[in-house]
């Protein structure tokens, strides 16, 4: 510093300050270049687990719809042995002979 409160910069001075300046300038395009890195890496991530759990759930629809069809299945096989017994029943009773139409109308 000059005596009269006045100080002119050198040289140096501003060298040294130029390298302050151009090496935080580095730092932070280097801080800005792992942001971006990792926004991207976080995104694709996420493309992949969203990729991967479409045809998980397509798999468990179709699980789903096999189960529904094999309920439908047995609701309709106990429906026809529901119906279909008596209706052998009174076809029996019907082509039996006339003395034993009595007993199998007692129990029909």
């Amino acid at each position: 510093m000059a005596g009269g409160g006045f100080h002119a910069l050198g040289e140096h001075d501003h060298a040294a300050k130029t390298h302050c300046s151009d090496e935080m300038t580095s730092r932070i395009a280097m801080v800005a270049m792992v942001a971006m890195v990792a926004i991207v890496a976080t995104v694709g991530a996420l493309s992949s687990y969203l990729d991967a759990a479409i045809p998980a759930n397509a798999g468990l629809c179709k699980i789903n719809s096999a189960i529904k069809k094999t309920e439908a299945v047995h609701l309709w096989n106990y429906f026809h042995s529901k119906s279909t017994c008596p209706s052998l029943a009174y076809f029996a009773r019907d082509l039996a002979p006339a003395d034993k139409q009595a007993s199998y109308r007692h129990q029909t």
